[in-house]
């Protein structure tokens, strides 16, 4: 009996060590994974005239290099590789953010589990945005006071971060689960170079042929319709302002604004009219409050909790509204304009009041309290952002691609786990996905979006599909009006949603 009491104590043991083994894989799944910036670096160069520089030569892609390495811990594999520029240290909370990005290597059932054990070159191209080509102008503009006629060199850091990510998942099933993802990241120079300045002696106009002259742009007719035409429903209402500019075809830049009742929705804005084009749309978003009454104090009868609006009693004959499309070009204005009715049914506030539900649990209450920033432009909920063509990432036919980001908040007494939060205008911009928020806490929701040359209100909704019960419910929705400036384009149509490089296949 002797021999088989060794025997079961030594298999003992060894069930003991795996079980030791397996939890500190499950702790640790890459083994290492490294990168390292590699030569040569991305180049820009810079010209100007009269002293002063003024533009980057060419709008080619550059090449970022790279160098890396990766390996997973026994009885894991490495699935996904991936390889991002960023425009900050922060590490990607989603696939499509950053500035480009790729696969090295993509493969769910993969199973080894070193991808390299030396150095390997890894590189992707990226084609600089308007706010790198205004910071290499502007350091060339910078760094050559008293280098008249004379070219040299610069290296701009911290505008363009490369990140390598690499994953680890375990052998379980087909795909595995994922244990860890490693990100490394670092700065990736930027090398500019700064061509010597030559001074240009401006040459005169020369007079057209004959009894040629070039024509001026003229404005025809103009035309203002509101939508919808006569609403009825629960105040504030959202108006929209839909406006048709005929031209005669020659180019130029003329202004429009909407007013309202006589008072301007916005200020002036630029419509650069292309060559050829006699149609421009242009558009806003107006909110209405609607015909007050004297407040009622709340129907305590109802034995209503939380807050919110409750009805009134109907109210009479809805009062006509005025909206109004002037557009003035060369000192020369014309307007049109239109009637619509708004219709409320007034509400009358009430006190909010923390909701218990049954068995006394307390709630989460999701909310917002910094605004939205846009590019380096900053303003409160409610407020209006004007930005310029520096705040733009990039300039793209569907118009300018911008950075925003605003803040979801936690004001209950218990943690709020996988919240939503969706940014809109007419249409979807954004939405941010899987937010954990303790009690009394903030989280930043960030991202790319597109808008056209305009004027917008963009809209935030916390939780939009009221998945998450909460204290409080009416304090979820928030507005925003953005001014985008003419050199951002897009006809004029309203935003469109961000592109969403593909992403990985989900396993089956």
């Amino acid at each position: 009996m002797k021999p088989r009491t060794v025997s079961v104590a030594v298999r003992a043991v060894a069930l003991a060590a795996l079980f030791v083994t397996g939890t500190a894989h499950a702790t640790k799944a890459v083994e290492y994974a490294d990168m390292n910036i590699r030569s040569p670096f991305p180049q820009l160069t810079v010209t100007g005239e009269n002293g002063s520089y003024t533009q980057v030569e060419g709008n080619n892609s550059l090449t970022f290099n790279a160098e890396a390495r990766g390996r997973c811990v026994w009885a894991h594999a490495y699935k996904v590789i991936t390889y991002r520029l960023t425009d900050s240290a922060a590490p990607f909370q989603y696939v499509s953010d950053g500035l480009t990005w790729k696969y090295v290597y993509e493969n769910l059932t993969n199973r080894d589990r070193t991808w390299s054990s030396s150095m390997k070159p890894i590189s992707i191209d990226w084609k600089p945005n308007q706010q790198v080509r205004s910071n290499a102008i502007q350091a060339c503009n910078s760094q050559g006071q008293g280098k008249a006629g004379k070219a040299f060199s610069l290296t701009l850091d911290n505008q363009v971060w490369s990140q390598f990510s690499f994953q680890c998942r375990d052998l379980a099933g087909k795909y595995g689960v994922l244990m860890e993802s490693k990100n490394v990241i670092k700065p990736h120079p930027l090398r500019v170079n700064c061509a010597a300045l030559t001074p240009t002696t401006p040459k005169p106009a020369l007079p057209l042929p004959g009894n040629i002259q070039a024509q001026p742009l003229t404005i025809g007719h103009v035309a203002v319709t509101a939508n919808p035409k006569n609403y009825k429903g629960r105040c504030p209402a959202e108006i929209s302002f839909n406006g048709t500019i005929h031209t005669s075809g020659n180019g130029g830049e003329l202004e429009y604004r909407f007013l309202n009742n006589g008072q301007p929705v916005s200020p002036w804005q630029k419509q650069l009219v292309a060559a050829g084009k006699q149609v421009s749309a242009v558009s806003a978003q107006h909110d209405v409050a609607g015909p007050s009454q004297p407040d009622k104090p709340p129907n305590k009868a109802l034995g209503v909790q939380g807050s919110g609006m409750q009805p009134k009693p109907q109210l009479g004959l809805a009062p006509t509204e005025t909206v109004e499309l002037q557009v003035r070009y060369r000192q020369k204005t014309r307007s049109a304009s239109d009637s619509y009715v708004v219709n409320c049914q007034a509400m009358t506030p009430i006190v909010a009041v923390p909701v218990t539900p049954p068995g006394g649990s307390a709630l989460p209450d999701l909310t917002s309290h910094q605004g939205m920033t846009i590019g380096q432009q900053a303003a409160p909920w409610g407020g209006v952002l004007n930005l310029t063509e520096a705040d733009a990432a990039a300039n793209t036919p569907r118009g300018c691609q911008f950075r925003m980001k605003y803040d979801v908040a936690n004001d209950g007494q218990v943690d709020a786990s996988g919240a939503t939060s969706r940014l809109s205008a007419t249409a979807q911009l954004h939405m941010g996905t899987g937010l954990n928020i303790g009690k009394g806490q903030s989280r930043n929701v960030s991202g790319n979006i597109f808008l056209a040359a305009g004027s917008h209100l963009l809209r935030v909704d916390i939780d939009p599909a009221k998945q998450i019960a909460e204290s409080n419910e009416a304090n979820n929705t928030f507005r925003i009006t953005v001014n985008v400036p003419a050199s951002c384009g897009g006809d004029g149509t309203a935003p469109r949603g961000r592109d969403k490089p593909p992403r990985p296949p989900r396993p089956q």
